[in-house]
């Protein structure tokens, strides 16, 4: 097996390994020592192939490629697999801050969008928020109206306002980004199914909140379209 081969083996075997912490700990305390070893060896073999992949897309295509956001995620995604929360914060902020110096509305958009998400996902939805509205912001300075990405970022920042309990103002935008994405013919299935399950998670959480408003029946409906 060549060089390049191995590689793609290697970056499979990360991208099966996306969890977030939480659910790393819980897999590896089922696993014996010394499959924990040998797939911790894999992700940090396929770390060095991420690096690599990044370092060459920045020479073959230049920084402003959207290549290079794709392949910092990439590299984002199996640090967080390795549990290296700091690593991936540092990377985020790293190549924010690069692509920002750089001008480069579409990759700090992509970015900033990503980052967002690895926030939430780790309890940080305030610090979340300010970052999918940035990436909103670049988005309705550079995108078409309509566009599906829109969508998506109204949906993330409606996410980090119900982590932080701000129901009624998650719900307008929730919505919102919810029928943009519906309309959307190019948007990708997965995000359009994030944004109804956010709607769920809405007015699940709402209900539980402040119980006898009808926001189950607002959850269930949402359900059903899934």
């Amino acid at each position: 097996m060549n060089r390049a081969a191995i590689a793609l083996a290697l970056i499979a075997v990360a991208q099966a390994g996306r969890p977030v912490r939480a659910d790393r700990d819980e897999v590896q305390a089922q696993e014996p020592s010394g499959d924990i070893l040998q797939r911790e060896g894999r992700l940090r073999e396929a770390e060095r192939a991420y690096r690599d992949a990044l370092s060459k897309v920045r020479k073959l295509r230049g920084e402003g490629d959207p290549r290079v956001a794709d392949a910092v995620i990439d590299l984002a995604s199996n640090l967080d697999a390795q549990g290296k929360a700091r690593a991936v914060e540092d990377l985020y902020r790293l190549e924010i801050d690069v692509s920002r110096k750089n001008a480069d509305p579409g990759n700090t958009r992509v970015l900033s969008t990503a980052f967002a998400e690895w926030l939430l996902k780790s309890r940080r939805p305030a610090d979340a928020e300010l970052l999918a509205r940035g990436a909103l912001d670049l988005g309705l300075r550079s995108l078409q109206p309509g566009d599906w990405r829109l969508g998506n970022a109204k949906s993330v920042i409606g996410a980090t306002l119900v982590a932080q309990k701000r129901f009624a103002q998650a719900e307008p935008l929730l919505l919102e980004a919810q029928k943009g994405l519906a309309s959307a013919t190019d948007a990708p299935e997965d995000i359009r199914q994030n944004a109804i399950r956010r709607l769920v998670d809405l007015y699940e959480a709402w209900e539980h909140a402040s119980p006898g408003q009808g926001k189950m029946a607002e959850a269930a409906r949402w359900k059903a379209r899934r």
